[in-house]
């Protein structure tokens, strides 16, 4: 086809195919105007040249061709670009002059082209350039440049629009009544129309129907609510956007207010008082002009607007609305009231100046809370203006709050405090930081201490110490010397060092166990004797010596034995200690004697790395567990293994001594784990001949002052009632299971029983009380703190910084009471016990054992004359008789 000369829209041409008739007729015109501007005598038309190159061919088919077809045609033109203006005069005669003309090309759009607009397809002479202040959607309007708009004649302002273009427009517009945009649209056009035209009907809702009404006859409005009404009673409505608008239809064609048609009554159901806004929301002042400071909110249940209509009075739900100098609103939160006070005042809030309010009444609100919490009488009160009871309540164990609310007087917020502070002491503020920060009070995110946390802590005050405890780590590596004091060692005490003497010098085995009841000084003991072997080069200094045990306090405490007895009676030379657990690494020190003191976790880890980097650690000296009878767990066997000290493979001429310490020489109830237990230490007693009796260690150790004298007491627990599953986890693990002692510790009339024989004791007692779970031990602390008896409870979760707190506390006697579950049985002594009550059941002699050796130091060191053993006896069926005894010591004198 192009090789046949066709083209898929005008094209420059350069031959005389293009002079079509229309260009005929451009040239024509050109010519008269020429002709007519000349003064005097006028040109031969014959001699008057339009200069200029040929034409965009072909155009005469442009005005055969469909209105789509033209529009698509004229902007295709468009694109294109128009060409400049030509140039008209006299072939020879320069006295003419010569006139400037536009291109032809915009001399036919102008008659024959259609532009696109929003109205349609119109001539370019009905059209206007749209603008910033021309809009497209509302009036005819044409994107174009500045060149295109004047060579094709676009009206650049309504203004110069005439009666005609106005009706013509106006006949269009009246015909979009298709949904509510159109309406909107439509209203729009109307607004540029009021002051140029009188229009006889305008296009208007009535009803759910769209008609044509006399504008007299039309009530206009720029309220939503007054639109909808006008809807719903079938009253000719025009809704406008601004109420500018409202004024130029009533001022230019008469029309009513939507409001003055309608007959409407307004029913209010208020919900509480009114009361001022800018009380409800001191920063609104700034917003409100000065006549509207005065306003009152009225919050309503309902706000309705009562129509007339045809069919009888209907009802329409308002959500906000002024009356005189009150406010009504309907929304059920504070910023939702806000919000229809701003859209009622026309004030233009936006969510995020909404936001902006609230933000700034809460930072006063927090203001304000600061100094009424720093003017309370006491911590308690301090807690309730902070975070309020409702923030206090959560956090108190249901039991604790269940224990009060059964008396007959009504329970206090202060009292609930107080529980809240009882259970969880130090850390309360860091247990309330949610609230504290939906109170606006800005908590810090560390409670360790710090120096920022200590100062908004008293800033408040409130003590200290609920800042929280700065870390306590250690250094990973540490250089011991002396001197130091050291006090003498009991007879019992200075057998034992001769019995590790002799295992290390090769007499026996080379491993054995340290048994002692707890507080006869078992570190003590075994620090001394490694020390002596040391100074009598009997044990290798080269090589590291290996000290585990389970926890990082238990650790801790090893450490701070060595490094007193070393520096009391360890060589002129340092030690180098190193503490293997946490995030501590220690690196090998060649050359000089190195302690290494690990947490079991810890050296599990190293052992399984690959990098090799702790083969230095697995042939030490010496290993020395603490705890023992925890000793047979997979870890130790695995660990055991690394540092070849396990059971199989073992060489009598290269001895690997291994000693292990612990108050209770068996496995619970279980013979098959007390044999394995004895085996791993070879049967060997390294107690043995400490003490006259060896079947009665406690009563020597009384005798002697060491341990305090043991008086035993009995109260009543309750009848416990094991299920199916209870009865079969009990024949299988010989374990008391978890849910037993749950059930227990939910049992509020046994917690009763045991608050109150707590309480019965003399006021200057101390008493460690073993629950028989974490949330019972809450209970108990929270209750003896509420008859004013200075509790605390202690769990795993306890900080170790906040619980060498508690324990300080508990020793200087400020602290009267510690209860905890299954914390303090090991690593925990505290002189001057006076009572242990064991309210926590168990099948395990280990476990009994531990928890009544927490009170067990006597006057020779530092404890008491004597400790008062309380009991909690629950009724367990067929399995009572199995309850804490201990039946297998014969498996440590067998052969």
């Amino acid at each position: 086809m192009r090789e046949i000369g066709a083209v898929e829209a005008p094209s420059p041409r350069y031959d005389e195919m293009s002079r079509e008739q229309w260009y005929l007729s451009y040239l024509e015109a050109m010519k008269e105007r020429f002709i007519a501007d000349q003064h005097g005598a006028k040109p031969d038309p014959d001699y008057v040249l339009v200069d200029g190159a040929l034409p965009l061919w072909p155009m005469q088919i442009l005005t055969e061709m469909s209105p789509e077809a033209r529009a698509a045609a004229t902007a295709r033109i468009i694109a294109q670009g128009l060409p400049g203006a030509r140039i008209v005069r006299h072939r020879s005669n320069a006295s003419y002059g010569q006139k400037k003309v536009i291109p032809p090309e915009a001399w036919f759009l102008r008659r024959y082209g259609l532009l696109r607009t929003s109205f349609g397809l119109m001539k370019p002479r009905h059209v206007l350039v749209a603008s910033d202040s021309v809009p497209c959607d509302s009036l005819p309007a044409y994107e174009a440049s500045s060149q295109v708009a004047r060579m094709l004649q676009l009206k650049d302002d309504p203004a110069s629009v005439s009666a005609e273009d106005w009706a013509l427009y106006k006949s269009i517009a009246d015909t979009w009544i298709r949904d509510d945009a159109d309406d909107a649209r439509r209203a729009a056009f109307y607004v540029w129309t009021a002051d140029s035209i009188q229009p006889e009907t305008i296009m208007v809702r009535v009803g759910h129907r769209r008609q044509l009404v006399e504008p007299k006859n039309v009530g206009v409005t720029d309220d939503d609510g007054v639109y909808a009404a006008m809807i719903e009673a079938q009253v000719p409505a025009l809704r406008v956007q601004e109420p500018e608008d409202v004024e130029i239809f009533v001022e230019n064609w008469n029309m009513p207010l939507g409001k003055d048609l309608l007959q409407e009554e307004i029913v209010v159901e208020t919900a509480g008082e009114a009361e001022y806004l800018t009380d409800l929301f001191p920063p609104l002042k700034l917003r409100l002009a000065i006549e509207d400071r005065d306003l009152m909110l009225q919050p309503c249940s309902r706000l309705e607007r009562m129509i007339a209509t045809p069919q009888g009075q209907k009802a329409r739900t308002i959500a906000a609305r002024r009356e005189g100098e009150t406010i009504l609103t309907t929304a059920p939160t504070p910023a939702g009231r806000l919000q229809q006070v701003s859209e009622v005042l026309g004030l233009g809030m936006s969510s995020a100046d909404i936001a902006r309010v609230f933000d700034q009444m809460e930072e006063t609100a927090a203001n304000q809370r600061r100094v009424e919490i720093r003017k309370a009488a006491n911590d308690d009160e301090r807690l309730l203006a902070a975070v309020g009871v409702d923030a206090l309540r959560p956090i108190v164990p249901a039991q604790a709050l269940a224990a009060l609310e059964n008396r007959p007087q009504e329970t206090q917020p202060q009292e609930i405090a107080a529980l809240a502070r009882a259970v969880y002491g130090v850390g309360i503020l860091k247990q309330l930081r949610p609230a504290l920060e939906d109170a606006r009070l800005d908590p810090p995110r560390e409670w360790s201490g710090r120096r920022t946390t200590r100062q908004w802590v008293t800033a408040l005050g409130f003590p200290a110490e609920w800042a929280g405890f700065p870390s306590s780590s250690r250094p990973a590596i540490e250089v011991i010397d002396g001197p130091a004091i050291l006090g003498e060692l009991h007879d019992y005490q200075v057998q034992v060092t001769r019995n590790i003497a002799a295992m290390l010098r090769g007499v026996g085995s080379d491993r054995g166990m340290v048994s002692l009841p707890t507080g006869a000084g078992k570190t003590r003991v075994t620090v001394e004797a490694l020390v002596n072997e040391i100074n009598a080069g009997t044990l290798d200094v080269e090589r590291p010596l290996v000290w585990i045990a389970q926890t990082d306090e238990l650790c801790e405490q090893a450490a701070e034995t060595w490094t007193y007895v070393w520096r009391a009676i360890g060589s002129s030379a340092p030690m180098r200690l190193g503490r293997l657990w946490g995030a501590n690494e220690v690196p090998e020190e060649p050359g000089t004697f190195q302690l290494v003191i690990a947490t079991i976790d810890k050296l599990d880890v190293v052992a399984k790395r690959s990098s090799g980097e702790y083969e230095w650690l697995k042939d030490p000296s010496i290993v020395v567990i603490d705890e023992a009878h925890s000793s047979i767990a997979p870890t130790y066997t695995q660990v055991l293994e690394w540092m070849g000290r396990g059971t199989r493979g073992r060489d009598a001429r290269n001895p690997k001594p291994l000693i292990g310490l612990t108050a209770t020489p068996f496995r619970g109830t279980s013979s098959e784990e007390t044999e394995r237990l004895v085996k791993r230490y070879d049967s060997n007693r390294l107690d043995r001949g400490a003490f006259r009796n060896a079947d009665d260690p406690y009563g020597e150790l009384q005798a002697m002052g060491v341990l305090a004298q043991v008086r035993h007491q009995v109260i009543d627990g309750t009848d416990v009632e094991l299920t199916p599953g209870d009865l079969a986890e009990i024949e299988k693990t010989r374990r008391l299971p978890s849910s037993v002692n749950t059930r227990l510790g939910a049992d509020l009339v046994r917690t009763q029983r045991i608050v109150d024989a707590i309480a019965a004791l003399p006021e200057d007692w101390t008493i460690l009380t073993f629950a028989p779970s974490v949330e019972n031990a809450r209970v108990i602390a929270a209750l003896l703190s509420h008859r004013d008896i200075p509790s605390v409870s202690i769990s795993a979760d306890t900080e170790p910084a906040a619980r060498r707190h508690y324990v300080r506390e508990f020793k200087d006697g400020r602290i009267r009471v510690i209860t905890n579950y299954n914390v303090l049985t090991q690593g925990f002594d505290a002189p001057k016990v006076q009572a242990v009550f064991v309210a926590r059941p168990t099948f395990s002699p280990n476990v009994y054992q531990q928890m009544i050796g927490r009170g067990l130091r006597g006057p020779k060191n530092g404890g008491s004359e004597e400790v008062l053993i309380i009991n909690v006896r629950d009724n367990f069926q067929k399995y009572g008789e199995m309850l804490a005894f201990n039946e297998f010591e014969y498996l440590w004198t067998r052969r």
